[in-house]
C-alpha cells in the first residue's frame, strides 16, 4: 500500500512537471527543456509501472511491471546527469555524462541478468504488492556512486550561479535550484547507504526515491517557468546590443554589458552594416542572422525599421526567438517616425532602454 500511494503520489507530481515544462517549452525550443521534460516523463512512466506492479494478481507479472519500472527510472537519473552538465558545459555528451552512461547500463541490465533472484524482493500486504530495492550488492553502490557524482555536479553549478548572478531575484532561483538536487539526491545518499547496515530500511527505498526525485523535477520545472533562460546563464555571457537604423546605418542605441566591448560598440555597428548591406544588395542571400568570430558571436535580427545585434561569447539557440521578439516590440511600441527620425529625441531612447532591458532582462545575470 505505501508503494503504491508513492508511485501514485509521484505520477501526479510528474504529469504536473510535465505541464508546466510544456508551457514553457511553448515560449522557448531549448535542450535543456527537452531533457527535463523527458527525465520527467520517463519517471512519470516508471510511476505507471509501479502502480500496475502493486494491483496484478501474479507475482511473476507484478516482478515484470517492477522491472520495467526499475528501467525507466533509471533512465530518468540518466537525463537529469545530461540536464545539469547541459547546463554546465554547454553539451550534454560530457565526460562525466558517459561514465554515468556506462553506470546506467548496467544498472539498466542488472534487474534483467538476475531476473530470476529477485522473485523473493516481492512480499504482498493487504493484496497489493510491496516490493524492496531490486538492486543487487554492486547495483546499490553503482547508484549511490552515480547519485554522488550527480550531487556534486548539481551543487557545483548551483555555486556557480550564486556567484555569477547580480540580482536577488536569480540568486533565490540558484538557491532554489541547489534545494531542488537535494531532494532528489537525499534518499540515495541517506536511507541506501543505511540499509547495508539494517536491511528492513530497503522497503522505504523505493517509496521515498519516487517521491523525492519527481519532486526535484517539479521545483526545477518551475524554476524554468520563473526564467526560461536560467539554464543557459553559466554557458554564455551577454556582451553587448546594437540597435541600428536601416536607412542610414546610424547605431541609434547601444548597451554594453561586458568591459571588454566598452568603446567598440560603433566599429561592431559600422562593420555589421556594411556587411549586411554588401551580402543583401550583391549576393542577395537573404537576412543574416549570425557572424561568427573567434571569441565573439554577432546575432543578427532584422526588422522593418531596424537592425538588431546582440553581441555574444558562444552561439546559442535562444539567441534568435530574443532579438526576433525586442524587433517586433520596439516596432510595436515606438512609432516608425521616431525610429526614422534623423535625431532620436531623448524620451524615445529611453523608451527603447525600457524597452531592451525587460526583454533581455532574463539572459543577463
Amino acid at each position: 500500500m505505501i508503494l503504491l500511494l508513492a508511485s501514485i503520489i509521484s505520477l501526479l507530481i510528474c504529469l504536473s512537471t510535465l505541464y508546466i515544462l510544456m508551457t514553457v517549452r511553448g515560449k522557448l525550443r531549448a535542450q535543456s527543456i527537452d531533457l527535463l521534460t523527458f527525465a520527467a516523463l520517463t519517471q512519470a512512466v516508471a510511476s505507471l509501472f509501479s502502480v500496475f506492479g502493486t494491483y496484478v494478481f501474479s507475482k511473476e507479472l507484478a516482478l515484470n511491471y517492477f522491472v520495467l519500472s526499475v528501467d525507466a527510472f533509471t533512465t530518468a537519473v540518466l537525463m537529469g546527469l545530461m540536464f545539469i552538465e547541459l547546463i554546465r558545459k554547454g553539451r550534454s555528451t560530457t565526460k562525466i555524462t558517459f561514465i554515468g552512461a556506462i553506470l546506467c547500463g548496467y544498472l539498466l541490465m542488472e534487474p534483467i541478468i538476475y531476473y530470476k533472484d529477485l522473485i523473493d524482493n516481492l512480499i504482498k500486504v493487504n493484496n497489493f504488492w510491496e516490493r524492496t530495492s531490486l538492486r543487487g550488492f554492486y547495483g546499490r553502490i553503482m547508484i549511490i556512486v552515480l547519485m554522488f557524482i550527480l550531487l556534486i555536479d548539481f551543487l557545483y553549478v548551483s555555486r556557480q550561479y550564486i556567484k555569477k548572478t547580480i540580482t536577488p531575484e536569480k540568486k533565490r532561483l540558484a538557491k532554489l535550484f541547489a534545494f531542488a538536487v537535494l531532494l532528489f539526491a537525499l534518499p540515495y545518499l541517506t536511507i541506501s547507504p543505511l540499509s547495508f547496515i539494517n536491511p528492513s530500511m530497503r522497503t522505504t527505498i523505493v517509496p521515498t526515491q519516487f517521491i523525492f526525485t519527481s519532486l526535484g523535477w517539479l521545483i526545477l520545472a518551475i524554476i524554468l517557468t520563473k526564467n526560461p533562460y536560467f539554464a543557459n546563464l553559466l554557458t554564455q555571457t551577454i556582451q553587448a546590443l546594437l540597435l541600428i537604423r536601416k536607412t542610414d546605418g546610424i547605431l541609434i542605441h547601444s548597451k554594453v554589458y561586458a568591459e571588454s566591448m566598452r568603446g567598440r560598440e560603433s566599429l561592431f555597428a559600422s562593420f555589421m552594416t556594411a556587411t549586411v548591406s554588401a551580402l543583401s544588395e550583391v549576393i542577395r542571400v537573404g537576412s543574416m542572422r549570425k557572424i561568427l568570430f573567434e571569441k565573439v558571436v554577432l546575432n543578427l535580427q532584422t526588422g522593418q525599421s531596424l537592425y538588431a545585434a546582440l553581441l555574444t561569447d558562444t552561439e546559442s539557440t535562444i539567441i534568435e526567438p530574443v532579438l526576433r521578439e525586442l524587433i517586433i516590440e520596439l516596432e510595436r511600441k515606438i512609432p516608425q517616425e521616431d525610429l526614422l527620425s534623423v535625431t532620436t529625441e531623448q524620451a524615445i531612447l529611453e523608451k527603447i532602454d525600457d524597452i531592451t532591458e525587460r526583454i533581455l532582462y532574463p539572459l543577463l545575470p
